[in-house]
């Protein structure tokens, strides 16, 4: 019987740190699966099998293909998960996001008028000491109250910071300090892209 390949199957390599997911050229590859290995860089890879007696393409299971298109249309009829970020690790310790596979969510601040996005690439479980993550802000003004230190890198753009009526700009390039219990409005005309450890 042919194996099927499907997204679950791309997200488990990903998640054992491994970037190729070897596959007998019998196996069926779903498109969902296809996609995964593209957001998650994993690599699918078709090992050749030395059976003289292969089945044709031309002699797909009907029951097989009905799975294959039952998981297509779930896959495209319902919300795309999260996805956590490609990294490399090893033994030691020693981690890698892949920044060429990192795909930023919306971040739902309880205004609709916000349009920023986050990713968090480390957490409390692989970082014990703070959380690690890129943000971006467009064209929004967002203010909140900070429960800890917060460190801020400016990767692109200009912010605005504003703390009890005085207003400082941060430009790319410049690193912003905010204390625990802070309430601190960060505002963009345009876009800004900074990189946080809290």
């Amino acid at each position: 019987m042919k194996a099927l390949i499907t997204a679950a199957d791309v997200k488990t390599t990903a998640e054992n740190h491994q970037t190729i997911l070897y596959v007998s050229e019998e196996s069926i590859i779903t498109p969902a699966a296809n996609d995964a290995a593209k957001e998650l860089g994993v690599e699918i890879t078709v090992r050749s099998l030395s059976s003289p007696n292969q089945p044709s393409a031309s002699s797909l299971d009907p029951a097989l293909l009905a799975k294959i298109v039952e998981e297509v249309m779930v896959f495209l009829k319902q919300p795309q998960c999260p996805l956590p970020p490609h990294k490399e690790a090893d033994p030691c310790g020693l981690r890698i996001v892949k920044g060429s596979h990192l795909i930023l969510e919306d971040f739902n601040t309880g205004n609709p008028k916000d349009c920023i996005k986050i990713k968090e690439l480390f957490n409390k479980k692989e970082c014990s000491n703070y959380s690690v993550g890129i943000m971006t802000l467009e064209k929004t003004d967002y203010t909140s109250t900070t429960t800890k230190d917060e460190i801020d890198y400016i990767v692109e753009g200009t912010l605005e910071c504003c703390v009890d009526n005085r207003c400082y700009t941060a430009q790319a390039g410049d690193t912003l300090y905010i204390p625990a219990h802070a309430t601190i409005t960060l505002s963009t005309s345009d876009k800004v892209k900074l990189f946080y450890v809290c």
